[in-house]
Formats: C-alpha cells, sequence, structure tokens
C-alpha cells in the first residue's frame, strides 16, 4: 500500500475541522450572563461547532475550556439530546458573542496551519483568542501575519494603512512585559507609522495625511514625536501638528497625556546632547601639542546634526598657555558629498548659517558637578561660513581662554591643570538646542 504524502494529511487534517460526521467533540461557545450583543438581547450559549483531537488542543487546554465555562453561573440552555449523547461537549467561556468568530479562527488554525484574518484588527483578536484558549503556534503566525501587513504600502485613496489601524487598537495590544514575542510586531507597527507619514511637513499639508493623522489615538501621536526618524524642517511645524491633533482630540485626552505630548516638542529649555573629549584622545592630542591642538568632542561617538549642518564642540589648547579655548565646528555633512554635487568635496560653495544654542563645559568639585562656563549662539547673528574649500576659522566659533588650568600646558603627552574638568576619564559638556528667541 503506497505511503500517503504529506500534502494529502495536510489536507484530510483541514477537512476534519467542522465536520460533524467524523467529529469526536463539540465545542460550544459561552458568553458571560449578561452580556449583550448588538441588538441589547442576552447572550446565551448557542453557537457550536464540531471538532476532532488535534495535537494543538491539549487534553489539559480542552480541561481549561470545560472549566472555565463549568465554573461561573453562566451559561442558559443545555446542550441537545441529539448530540449531548453522542460526544463530550467543551464548553469556552468568552466575553460576548463578537468574540465567537474570532475564537472559531484561532481553533480552525489548529487544523488549517492559517490564520483567518483579513486585517490588522481581525488578526489582534484571533491572536487574544489564541493566546486565551492555548492555540500551539497561533499566537506566532498572527504575529508573522502582521508584521507582513505592517510591511505593505497602503494604496493611495485605499483604506486606513495596517499601521494606523494597529494603533487604533492600542489600548488593548497585549503588554510587551507579559508577552515578550509581541515586541516585534511593535517595532515594525511604530516604524511603519512613521513612514507612513514621513515628517510634519507632510502630516500637515497633505489632506489625506491630515485626516488619518487626526484619527490617531495619543499613543499614535507618541510614537511620532518620540521618533528620530519622523522628519521636520524646525520644531515650530512639531508643535503645530501637535496643536492640530490636539484640537481634535482635546476631550479625548487627560492632564497627564497632554502634558507628556507637549514635553515631546523643543521646550523653551531646548533639548540638550552631552559632548564628551575622552583622557586619552586628551592626551593622544597634546601629543601634537605645537603651538596649539584642537580636540573634537563627540555626541553619544557621531557628529550632531541641525539645520541641515554638522556640529562639533572643539577645546583648543596652546602651548605654554594657562587657559583653553572653547570653540563650535560647523560643517558640511558627508551625505552631500556625492557624484556631480555642488555640496561635494570639489564645491566652492560657502553657505553662511547660524545656531540657536547654548554651549557648556563642566567642572567637577567634590564630587558634584558645575557649569565651568556656558556660552551662547544666536541664529539672527549668523557666524558659520560652511564650505569644502572654507578655512577652518571661518566655520568654527567660540570663546578663547575661558577654561583656566590649574598650571599651564608646558609639555605635550601630560595632562597638566585638567583635574578640575576631568571626570570618570573624561571632559564632558552640552550643547543646547533652543528654539528661536
Amino acid at each position: 500500500m503506497p505511503a500517503v504524502g504529506v500534502p494529502a494529511v495536510a489536507k484530510a487534517i483541514v477537512g476534519l475541522f467542522g465536520n460533524d460526521r467524523d467529529s469526536d467533540c463539540t465545542v460550544s461557545f459561552c458568553f458571560k450572563e449578561g452580556a449583550d450583543d448588538a441588538s441589547g438581547e442576552p447572550q446565551l450559549k448557542r453557537p457550536r461547532l464540531s471538532a476532532t483531537e488535534d495535537p494543538a488542543i491539549s487534553g489539559a487546554t480542552a480541561e481549561r475550556w470545560d472549566a472555565g465555562a463549568r465554573d461561573r453561573s453562566v451559561l442558559g440552555a443545555a446542550p441537545s439530546s441529539a448530540t449531548a449523547p453522542c460526544r463530550p461537549q467543551l464548553r469556552v467561556l468568552l466575553g460576548s458573542a463578537a468574540e465567537a468568530h474570532f475564537a472559531r479562527a484561532a481553533i480552525s488554525y489548529a487544523y488549517t496551519g492559517v490564520v483567518a484574518a483579513d486585517d490588522v484588527p481581525s488578526a489582534l483578536e484571533v491572536r487574544r483568542q489564541a493566546t486565551y484558549l492555548q492555540i500551539d503556534g497561533c499566537a506566532a503566525a498572527c504575529d508573522e501575519l502582521l508584521v507582513g501587513m505592517l510591511a505593505a504600502t497602503a494604496p493611495a485613496g485605499g483604506p486606513a494603512p495596517a499601521a494606523v489601524e494597529f494603533m487604533s487598537c492600542w489600548a488593548v495590544l497585549p503588554d510587551p512585559a507579559e508577552d515578550p514575542a509581541f515586541a516585534p510586531v511593535l517595532v515594525a507597527a511604530k516604524e511603519a507609522l512613521v513612514r507612513h507619514f514621513g515628517d510634519a511637513l507632510a502630516a500637515l499639508n497633505t489632506s489625506s495625511l491630515r485626516q488619518l493623522l487626526l484619527q490617531l489615538p495619543a499613543a499614535g501621536v507618541d510614537v511620532l514625536l518620540s521618533s528620530d526618524s519622523f522628519g521636520t524642517d524646525s520644531e515650530d511645524s512639531v508643535l503645530l501638528l501637535l496643536a492640530t491633533w490636539m484640537k481634535a482630540n482635546h476631550s479625548q485626552t487627560d492632564a497627564a497625556t497632554r502634558e507628556r505630548l507637549c514635553r515631546l516638542c523643543l521646550s523653551g529649555d531646548g533639548r540638550s546632547y552631552e559632548w564628551i573629549v575622552s583622557q586619552q584622545e586628551l592626551l593622544e592630542a597634546m601629543g601634537r601639542l605645537s603651538p596649539f591642538v584642537y580636540v573634537k568632542g563627540s555626541f553619544s561617538g557621531v557628529n550632531l546634526h541641525a539645520r541641515g549642518f554638522e556640529y562639533n564642540a572643539c577645546l583648543e589648547v596652546s602651548h605654554a598657555a594657562a587657559s583653553a579655548s572653547l570653540f563650535l565646528q560647523c560643517s558640511m555633512p558627508d551625505a552631500y558629498d556625492v557624484p556631480a554635487s555642488r555640496l561635494g568635496s570639489g564645491s566652492k560653495t560657502i553657505a553662511t548659517t547660524g545656531l540657536d544654542a547654548r554651549l557648556t563645559v563642566h567642572s567637577w568639585s567634590g564630587g558634584t558637578r558645575c557649569n565651568a562656563y556656558v556660552g551662547q549662539f544666536t541664529a539672527a547673528r549668523p557666524g558659520f561660513g560652511v564650505g569644502r574649500g572654507t578655512p577652518v576659522n571661518i566655520a568654527r566659533r567660540g570663546w578663547t581662554s575661558v577654561l583656566p588650568l590649574a598650571q599651564p600646558q608646558q609639555a605635550p603627552e601630560v595632562l597638566v591643570g585638567w583635574d578640575a574638568y576631568l571626570h570618570e576619564g573624561r571632559v564632558t559638556g552640552t550643547l543646547t538646542l533652543l528654539p528661536p528667541p
């Protein structure tokens, strides 16, 4: 007798679902006493489906279903006499009649291996029921389906994109702390939402995006404003975007939510970024001390970008000087250095720019941090001339001899007089980007 192929076995298993003739049990969905459907009528235990034992539905799971329903004061009519004597009935307690369709889809997965969901809300509900019913593998399959939906591009003029649908379900999403497997879906949803809206100007000036923006819950706006990938021409546009959303959704928020969202915009205090110069970098720079040296700080290992340019904090130390200088250096981003670009390495183009910012150097005394020096730049007085062929002193602005050293720097490779600024092996400071005055 020839062996039965795997496809044939799979097809046979699929055929067992809902097959009344070959089933060995009946699953009845029971609803909590008093749960109403859309018509306002009380719901009793009505829907049934026939099932045959499947590995994804363990005996322990089946017992839990039946016990969960049996222990409640629920459930309406008893099973019919036609079915009760023939095979056991597993009763599954649900919150409402609306959940029955998704619970059936979750159980169906055990036979078909397919998640029967056409949109994000349906996939999330099937996942929720699969977790509740302990259908092995179904939640993971729902996650895979959701990630695929979120990665797809929404057609122009079509229904709301998957990311917006996902955000509309935020209040009922699994808690990542309790369900870590759901975390990749959350990441995919946030990336998809930012990708769809793009930037603040697009969200404000494109009618379809503006309408979708107004439909977002507070969590969706939080995702946009918290993302480094969500673009804007200035913080003013971000503030306008939030005000536009808030005007339409104020009644849907509480004071704490409104305060939290407002804090995501650039406040009057600005947004600060720490820069550091390590002790090793300072020592290496001192080895080149003849007659002076510039030491560039770094912002978390990268340059800081603002108003289309790159910025670095710099320290300048001269031979035998009793103090060091503090500068902010502006440069053209490498991203513009491409073939045929008028801003590339062979270009003679010079741009003049300014920045509303505050540059600070820290000092330490008894383990307490202080501001050794604070200088401020104003965009209304452009001071940076930036270009590939620009003399470096034009692109660097700051203050000379503002950081006193305990002793003059007499020799290389010795950090004389820097004790007040060194803490845990580095010199630190902040660059605070300020809103326009």
